[in-house]
Parts: C-alpha cells; sequence; structure tokens
C-alpha cells in the first residue's frame, strides 16, 4: 500500500488503497445486512480495526496477533455507536 501511494507523484493513486478496502468492506457489510445483522460501517471498521493494525505493522516492532485482532473486532462490535 504504501509503494502504492508514496511511489507516484503527486499522490494520485492516494486514494485507491482506502476505496478498494471500502470497496471489499461494502462486500462484506451487504451480506451481514442480508442476514439482518447490525455492522458497522466500513468507515468504522477501518477507523477502529484496520487503522490500528496498520499503524502497528508499520511503525512498530510488534505484529499484531490474532488475539489483538480480536480485542479490536469485538470492541467494534460491543461499540453502541454503530447500533
Amino acid at each position: 500500500m504504501l509503494r502504492d501511494v508514496l511511489g507516484t507523484p503527486g499522490h494520485e493513486s492516494s486514494g485507491k488503497c482506502a476505496g478498494f478496502t471500502t470497496q471489499q468492506l461494502e462486500v462484506i457489510r451487504e451480506r451481514a445486512l442480508a442476514r439482518q445483522e447490525a455492522p458497522a460501517s466500513a468507515q468504522q471498521i477501518i477507523e477502529r480495526v484496520i487503522a490500528p493494525m496498520m499503524y502497528r505493522i508499520l511503525f512498530t516492532r510488534e505484529t499484531p496477533t490474532p488475539q489483538d485482532i480480536q480485542r479490536l473486532l469485538v470492541a467494534l462490535a460491543t461499540s453502541s455507536e454503530h447500533l
């Protein structure tokens, strides 16, 4: 992702990664809605799950564990903000 964003003059591709991620999350979200679930928005998932994971992957020496990811997902799922 960083190569795609930073490797282009003027950063014309900076929105491509976010657009692709949002598109994929919306597909998953539509499936959840079809099952009559109440999923978080793509933006909430990006802000509360993906962004913390990417920060940790890119800027710390610690790789996110499955437990870390589960903790982020549980925090998102139990948040009343998206319901």
